[in-house]
C-alpha cells in the first residue's frame, strides 16, 4: 500500500491570492531577462564619445547599393573608404592577391583595405577587424558595413585624442562573404599580421538587438577580465561559444584568431533582413549601431593602452546577469561549484529516502518518465511548427524558416509548453510523491552539469548556479520542517530559488530561437524543458490551479491566432521568392528559372500557364532537382573557357591541367565534376582537395580575365565531365523590378544570370 506523506508537499488547495502572486513575480524575472535580450536605448542625457550621426554619413555611402566581390559598386565602396582614410590623415594600402579558402570550397582576388596608427610605443598592435564586401542581394548596411563605418568614427576618435601606447591596425577584409578570402589572405601574407597582440572582430546576423560577445580565443582568462574592466555589464557568455562552434557557421575571426587573443562580436535580431534587400541604413537599429559604436571605442582605448604580451591565460567561466553584470571565474571555480551541487543534491536525494519522502524505483521510473515527455514535447513542438509551414506556405521561403512576426510564436511555444509541463506534474503528481518528482526532474539538469563541465566547460554555468540555488532550496524544505509544511514559505522559497534558473535560462532560450530560428525549435524546446525541470518545485506548487493550466491553453491558442493574423506579407515585411536565368551554352538554350516549391502572383503571371517542373540537367547537373522553368531567348553569347593544359596518366591516376575563365568575365565562376570522384585536387597551386571527394567544386570569385588553374587526380579509366557555370547579379532587364511585397530570397541562387558549358573526359 502506498502511503502519501503531506510533509513538503504543497497542498492542493492553494490560495488563488498566493499562486497569482507567484505568477506576477514569475513575470517579473521573466521580463528582466527578455529586456536584457533587447538592445539598449542610449540615454539623451548621457555624453557619447561615439557620435551616431557622423558614422550614419559613412554607412549611407558605403550600403548604398549591394557591392559584393567583383562587381563595380565594390570598386566604389573600395575607394570612398581609401579616400576617407586618407582624410583621417592615414595611409591606407591595398592588399591585393589570390586567396584559396579548401575548406570554404572558394578562390578568389581579394582587396583588402589596410591601415595602421601609430602608438608610442614599439610592440603588439590592436588589430579592429570588419569586412567591406556584401552580398549580391542586398546592400549590407548591418553585415557588414555598419561595422566598418564604426571603425571609421574611432578612427576619428583616436585621431582627436592623445596617442596611444600601441598601434592600432584596421583590417577592412574583403570577400568574407565569398569564404573568408579577405581575413585568409592577410593572415597569410601581410607583414602586420606577425605584430598582432589582440583583435577585435565585429559582424551582424540581423539588423538590430544587443551586440552579443559571442565568441573569444582559447586562453581568454585575461582577456575577459580586462573586457569586463571595461564593460561590466556584457553582454555575452562562454556558453555562446559553446553553441557557435557547433554551427556550421564562420566569421573573419575564425581565421584572424590564429595570429592572436581576441573577441568576436555580433548583433543578431531581425533575422529575416540578413542578406536581403532589407539590409539597408534606414533599417538599421540605432540602438544596437551607438553600442557597437561605444564598445568599439572602449575597448580600443583600453587595449591601446596596455602591455598586449601577456594576455594569454586560463579559460574563464564567464556570463553576464541582467542586472548584475558580467561574471567570470576559472575552471577551479567552476568544479567546486559543480561538486558543491552534486554533494548536495546527493545529499538532498540521501535524506528523502532515508525519511521515505522517496523510494529508489519510483524515482527511477518518475525520471525516465519526465525525461521522455521532455523529449516527446520538444518533438511535439517542433512538429507543430511543421504543421504551421504547411498553413503557411509563404514561411518556407524565409532563411531558414524565420518570419517576420516571430515574437508571436516564441510566446505561443513558450506558454504551450510550460502549460503542458505543468499539465504533466498534474498527472504524475497523483501517482508519485513532491519529492520523487522534483528530484526526478531535477537529474537531467545534474547529468547534463556534469556532461558540459567536462566536454564544454564554458556551457557550465548554466546547470551550476540555477542548481545550486533549487538544490539548496529543496534541501531547506526538509531540514526546516517549518518551512517544508508551509503552503506558502515552500511556495515563496521555491520562487527565490528559481529567480537565478529565469535570468540566465530566459535569455538563452530567447537567443536560441532567434539564432536558431524556428526550423530548430526542438532545441529552443528541450533548453526550456530544463528551465521547467531546474523549477519544477515552483511548477508543482502551481499545478494544483486548474484554472491557471485552462489559462494557459487558451493563452497558447490566443497566441497561435496572433501568429496567424499577422502571418502575411506586405511592403515593410515583403515575402522572399526565388527567381534565376539560366542558360545552355551547349544547347544554346535558355530558361527563366524559379526553385520556389509554389509561384506566387508575380512569376506564375511571368511563367504563364501550363509551365511545368524540370530538371536542367545541363545547366546544373545530372543530379538537379526539378524547376519551373520557361523557355526564353538566350542573352549572352559568350560562353564559359575551358584550356586543357594537360591530359595525362601517372601511377594509375588521371591527371587534367585545366584553366577555367568566364567569357564574360563574370563576378562569379563555378566549376564542378560530375561522374567521378576527385581524389586530389590544387587550385592556384595550392593544395584543394586532399581526400576522394564525389561531387567535387570550387566556386572562384573575381577573377576577371585571369583563369582559375586547376589541377585534378581521378581514377584512370572512369569517364566523368567538368561543368562550368559563370555567374553574374541581378535578373534580366526586361523583367524589370520586382513587385512591392517580394524580395529575392536570401542564401540561394536567386536573382542571378548563369551560363553554363560541359566539358566531357572519355
Amino acid at each position: 500500500m502506498n502511503t502519501r506523506s503531506t510533509a513538503v508537499v504543497p497542498p492542493t488547495g492553494s490560495s488563488l491570492w498566493l499562486h497569482l502572486g507567484v505568477l506576477l513575480g514569475l513575470m517579473l524575472v521573466t521580463m528582466a531577462g527578455l529586456r536584457h535580450a533587447a538592445a539598449p536605448v542610449p540615454d539623451a542625457a548621457q555624453a557619447h564619445d561615439f557620435e551616431l550621426p557622423r558614422a550614419m554619413q559613412d554607412l549611407a555611402r558605403i550600403a548604398a547599393a549591394p557591392h559584393p566581390l567583383g562587381t563595380e559598386q565594390h570598386a566604389v565602396v573600395r575607394d570612398y573608404l581609401l579616400d576617407r582614410l586618407h582624410a583621417l590623415g592615414l595611409e591606407p594600402q591595398v592588399q591585393s592577391g589570390s586567396a584559396v579558402a579548401a575548406d570554404h570550397r572558394a578562390v578568389g582576388r581579394v582587396e583588402n583595405i589596410v591601415a595602421r596608427l601609430p602608438g608610442t610605443t614599439p610592440g603588439k598592435a590592436v588589430l579592429l577587424a570588419a569586412h567591406y564586401d556584401s552580398v549580391p542581394a542586398g546592400p549590407g548596411a548591418a553585415d557588414d558595413g555598419a561595422s566598418v563605418a564604426a571603425i571609421l568614427e574611432t578612427l576619428r576618435l583616436l585621431k582627436a585624442g592623445p596617442a596611444l601606447r600601441n598601434d592600432v591596425v584596421v583590417l577592412l577584409s574583403d570577400g568574407e562573404e565569398a569564404g573568408l578570402l579577405g581575413a585568409t589572405l592577410f593572415a597569410r601574407q601581410h607583414p602586420w599580421a606577425k605584430n598582432v597582440g589582440v583583435i577585435f572582430n565585429f559582424e551582424y546576423r540581423g539588423n538590430s538587438g544587443p551586440v552579443w560577445m559571442f565568441q573569444s580565443s582559447e586562453g581568454n582568462g585575461r582577456l575577459i577580465r580586462e573586457w569586463q574592466s571595461v564593460l561590466p555589464e556584457g553582454p555575452g557568455s562562454s556558453l555562446l561559444y559553446e553553441v557557435y562552434r557547433a554551427l556550421p557557421n564562420d566569421t573573419d575571426f575564425t581565421v584572424l584568431k590564429s595570429l592572436g587573443p581576441g573577441l568576436n562580436f555580433a548583433a543578431g535580431e531581425n533575422y529575416n533582413s540578413y542578406h536581403t534587400a532589407l539590409d539597408t541604413p534606414e533599417a538599421l537599429d540605432p540602438s544596437t549601431f551607438q553600442q557597437q559604436g561605444d564598445i568599439l571605442v572602449a575597448l580600443t582605448r583600453h587595449f591601446g593602452t596596455l602591455p598586449l604580451d601577456k594576455l594569454a591565460a586560463d579559460d574563464a567561466v564567464y556570463f553576464d546577469v541582467p542586472g548584475l553584470g558580467l561574471v567570470q571565474y576559472g575552471s577551479g571555480v567552476a568544479v567546486a561549484a559543480a561538486v558543491l551541487v552534486l554533494g548536495l543534491f546527493v545529499a538532498t536525494m540521501a535524506l528523502a529516502l532515508r525519511r521515505s519522502k522517496a523510494r529508489a524505483t519510483r524515482l527511477g521510473i518518475a525520471t525516465l518518465i519526465v525525461l521522455l515527455a521532455s523529449a516527446l514535447l520538444a518533438g511535439l513542438c517542433q512538429l507543430a511548427w511543421f504543421g504551421l509551414l504547411l498553413v503557411h506556405p509563404g514561411y518556407q521561403l524565409s532563411a531558414h524558416g524565420s518570419t517576420y512576426n516571430g515574437g508571436w510564436y516564441l510566446a505561443a511555444f513558450g506558454v504551450l509548453s510550460v502549460t503542458a509541463f505543468i499539465m504533466l506534474l498534474r498527472v504524475l503528481r497523483r501517482r508519485f510523491e513532491f519529492m520523487e518528482l522534483t528530484l526526478a526532474a531535477l537529474v537531467a539538469p545534474v547529468v547534463l552539469m556534469v556532461v558540459t563541465l567536462v566536454l564544454a566547460p564554458g556551457a557550465s554555468f548554466l546547470m551550476t548556479w540555477p542548481l545550486l540555488a533549487a538544490v539548496a532550496a529543496l534541501l531547506a524544505t526538509q531540514l526546516l520542517p517549518q518551512i517544508g509544511q508551509s503552503e506558502r514559505a515552500t511556495t515563496l522559497l521555491a520562487l527565490v530559488a528559481a529567480i537565478p534558473a529565469l535570468l540566465l535560462f530566459v535569455p538563452l532560450i530567447h537567443l536560441l530561437y532567434v539564432a536558431l530560428t524556428p526550423a530548430l525549435l526542438v532545441v529552443t524546446i528541450m533548453a526550456a524543458t530544463l528551465l521547467y525541470g531546474i523549477t519544477s518545485p515552483l511548477l508543482l506548487g502551481l499545478c494544483s490551479s486548474r484554472w491557471l493550466v485552462h489559462a494557459g491553453w487558451f493563452a497558447s491558442v490566443a497566441l497561435l491566432v496572433g501568429g496567424a493574423w499577422t502571418s502575411g506579407f506586405d511592403a515593410k515585411h515583403p515575402q522572399p521568392e526565388n527567381l534565376l536565368y539560366a542558360q545552355s551554352a551547349d544547347s544554346g538554350e535558355a530558361w527563366l528559372v524559379s526553385e520556389n516549391d509554389e509561384l506566387d502572383a508575380w512569376t506564375r503571371d511571368l511563367f504563364g500557364a501550363g509551365t511545368k517542373r524540370t530538371a536542367l540537367k545541363s545547366v546544373f547537373g545530372p543530379s538537379a532537382d526539378p524547376v519551373w522553368a520557361k523557355p526564353v531567348p538566350p542573352l549572352f553569347d559568350k560562353a564559359p573557357v575551358v584550356d586543357v593544359r594537360s591530359d595525362r596518366v601517372e601511377g594509375g591516376q588521371r591527371v587534367l591541367e585545366l584553366d577555367v575563365r568566364s567569357g564574360r568575365q563574370a563576378p562569379r565562376v563555378q566549376v564542378s565534376v560530375d561522374g567521378a570522384a576527385v581524389q586530389q585536387a590544387d587550385v592556384q597551386g595550392e593544395i584543394f582537395t586532399r581526400s576522394e571527394t564525389p561531387k567535387w567544386r570550387v566556386n572562384a570569385y573575381a577573377m576577371g580575365d585571369e583563369p582559375v588553374r586547376i589541377t585534378l587526380r581521378m581514377k584512370a579509366g572512369t569517364p566523368f565531365s567538368v561543368r562550368v557555370r559563370d555567374i553574374s547579379f541581378g535578373l534580366p532587364q526586361a523583367l524589370g523590378p520586382r513587385p512591392e511585397g517580394l524580395v529575392a530570397q536570401a542564401f540561394g541562387s536567386s536573382d542571378t544570370l548563369q551560363v553554363a558549358k560541359t566539358v566531357k573526359f572519355d
